[in-house]
């Protein structure tokens, strides 16, 4: 069960008190309790989103000629060009980043695109349906 950090601890406490007889008295085993700090993840969607843009900007490297800043045409490839941005970005992992902040990352991406295209590049939303193409041709 996940609580918000603004919930008193009294309601959390009462929550507890109600469930726990009814799951005890449940379970044949016993019950495992954790309790530890939420943690706000970003989730395989959030991955699989990246990954489809680096796809894409593959694929827009070849239509249009169009080379990040410092690289060769020979390294366009999408586990390359996630490193490169990164780099941009001035991150070593993404692996610790929470949604908020992959989120934002996806977004200097994409803005940057924009930027250094003159607006050819298109962003790209989760929902779109070249998105969507991408994610089920490449496995994501």
């Amino acid at each position: 069960m996940f609580f918000k950090s603004t919930t008193p601890y009294r309601e959390i406490q009462n929550w507890i008190t109600v469930q726990l007889p009814a799951v005890y008295q449940s379970a044949k085993n016993g019950i495992d309790i954790e309790i530890k700090p939420h943690h706000n993840k970003r989730s395989n969607q959030q991955n699989r989103f990246l990954m489809a843009i680096m796809v894409a900007l593959v694929r827009f490297c070849n239509e249009t000629g169009y080379i990040p800043a410092g690289l060769c045409r020979w390294v366009i490839r999408p586990t390359v060009l996630k490193e490169y941005w990164k780099g941009r970005y001035g991150i070593t992992i993404t692996q610790n980043m929470d949604t908020v902040a992959f989120g934002r990352f996806i977004d200097f991406i994409q803005r940057t695109l924009v930027e250094e295209t003159s607006g050819e590049w298109e962003v790209l939303t989760p929902d779109s349906a070249y998105i969507q193409s991408l994610l089920a041709e490449g496995g994501f």
